[in-house]
């Protein structure tokens, strides 16, 4: 008896790029969950739906054109966080080329591929502050995981939150540089580098094709539902867990909290 398997794919929504992804998920989904994250460690969840999502990624990726950075590498690195994904967002969606980095890399590991991909900016958590205080680059950007206050204040350090602040004061004046950008889902976005586990890291270059087609041929075959959530526990900087356990899941109109080490873990799964 013939089978055809092709009868029991999921249907997908087409889409050409992460900034459509986004752009549709948000209006699909825009009073949704999007992310549950806490303003303590160990606190409780709160819910930032799909709209504010939008909202803060359009708003930080306006402030880094604003900055000069469009077409720049800019890096990240730091625990899994809404910050981190937000501005995942609004660099391959219109400011530049995204290098996500390894939070378990040592310094020199660090500050070698920061110059080996001519990073002209670096997002950080708080964790590698001193770390990155020797480091000469055009911007350094904190992102404060939660709203506790913190007592690192190194000169040159931007935070996350003012730079939101201001690109959504661009938006209102009228700025629509980030907004109306046309992406071209072949060209490189994304500068990922290997583990170098038997020898020096490489540099995979990828561009929205290559991420979409994989969020696509997934939901084809895997039923992600808007009412389902997810813990997000891999590093974010891997592809895997970037693709599958965020993309997908914002594509899919679902939800996801963020793992905050096996301490916490109990009350992360509630």
């Amino acid at each position: 008896m013939d089978i055809n398997y092709v009868d029991s794919y999921y249907k997908v929504r087409n889409i050409v790029s992460l900034k459509d992804m986004l752009n549709s998920s948000a209006e699909l989904f825009k009073n949704k969950p999007a992310f549950l994250i806490k303003k303590e460690k160990g606190g409780k969840y709160f819910e930032v739906k799909y709209n504010q999502l939008k909202k803060d990624v359009d708003a930080l990726g306006t402030k880094l054109m604003e900055m000069g950075l469009s077409g720049s590498k800019i890096a990240i690195i730091g625990e899994n966080c809404y910050q981190w994904v937000v501005a995942y967002f609004a660099i391959v969606n219109g400011a530049g080329v995204v290098v996500p980095l390894d939070k378990e890399l040592n310094k020199e590991e660090i500050y070698h591929l920061l110059e080996t991909s001519d990073c002209k900016a670096v997002f950080h958590t708080e964790t590698f502050e001193n770390i990155l205080s020797e480091y000469k680059i055009d911007y350094k950007i904190r992102m404060e995981m939660y709203d506790e206050p913190t007592d690192l204040t190194h000169e040159g350090i931007i935070k996350w939150r003012e730079l939101v602040s201001a690109g959504e004061q661009l938006i209102k004046g009228g700025d629509r540089c980030f907004l109306d950008t046309k992406l071209d889902p072949e060209e490189m976005r994304m500068l990922l580098f290997t583990s170098g586990t038997t020898g020096a890291s490489k540099g995979i270059m990828l561009c929205h094709r290559n991420v979409i087609s994989n969020i696509m041929d997934t939901c084809r075959i895997v039923k992600v539902t808007p009412d389902d959530r997810t813990l997000s526990i891999l590093p974010i900087h891997h592809t895997f867990e970037c693709t599958l356990g965020i993309l997908t899941v914002l594509y899919s109109g679902a939800s996801s909290a963020f793992f905050e080490g096996l301490k916490y873990i109990a009350k992360n799964l509630v």
